[in-house]
């Protein structure tokens, strides 16, 4: 993936690139529902702001439905509503909101390696609709997330991630960039029991702006409550 990610970005090695370090923290709401063995309704919500500053980044609340299949396959479906502050600058006074939604659907396959890894590869396709504050809803472009995951149980109440995950834009008026974003992640899964866990992660998060010649280079820190429900 990473090979790919290089051969996308190469295309516009020629242009002049600016590039804009950010640094900032994600806490974030898990609740996993498991209505039987198969069907799991999963609710996030996630507050996304910039380090050390009182400034809201963008907030994020998710809804998604899996389905459990034969071979380690994952179908599933879901809805995200994003609030995006803008400009994405830490040390901006002015506030512009941009809403999106983002209906998705995903493919997802896992398999085990002895008792204590689990690997995972997952396809997502999202719609993406943008609501400005003077605008109507307007469509924005298709995008598609390929992911590979890596988890290695330490103990029964630790587990180590490591996780890639690569954007494309398509079809739309935002596909003037079809490398969206690479981002790439290390985290520890403590459970306190079996109802209750904390993630904590550490994620390289590159991106490519609308104008295909800035970049965005952030930092992030990510603290997650994970509370789990079985009916």
């Amino acid at each position: 993936m990473r090979i790919l990610f290089l051969l996308l970005i190469s295309t516009g090695a020629f242009a002049q690139k600016k590039t804009i370090n950010q640094n900032l923290n994600y806490f974030r709401y898990q609740i996993n529902i498991s209505t039987s063995s198969k069907n799991t309704i999963k609710t996030e919500f996630e507050n996304r702001s910039y380090l050390f500053l009182a400034r809201q980044n963008q907030f994020i609340t998710k809804f998604t439905l899996e389905n459990k299949l034969k071979r380690g396959f994952v179908i599933g479906n879901g809805i995200v509503y994003s609030k995006v502050t803008s400009p994405q600058d830490p040390k901006a006074i002015t506030n512009n909101i941009t809403n999106e939604i983002r209906p998705f659907v995903f493919l997802q396959h896992q398999f085990k390696v002895g008792d204590k890894t689990i690997f995972l590869t997952k396809l997502t396709e999202e719609a993406r609709f943008f609501k400005h504050e003077d605008a109507c809803c307007q469509y924005g472009s298709i995008r598609s997330r390929i992911q590979v995951d890596y988890d290695f149980d330490i103990n029964k109440n630790f587990t180590l991630k490591l996780y890639e995950e690569v954007l494309f834009n398509f079809l739309g008026n935002r596909a003037i960039n079809l490398f969206d974003q690479q981002r790439v992640s290390v985290a520890t899964q403590y459970n306190l029991n079996n109802h209750f866990g904390f993630e904590f992660a550490y994620q390289n998060w590159y991106q490519k702006l609308n104008d295909g010649v800035t970049y965005l280079d952030k930092n992030i820190f990510k603290v997650t409550l994970i509370q789990k429900i079985r009916l």
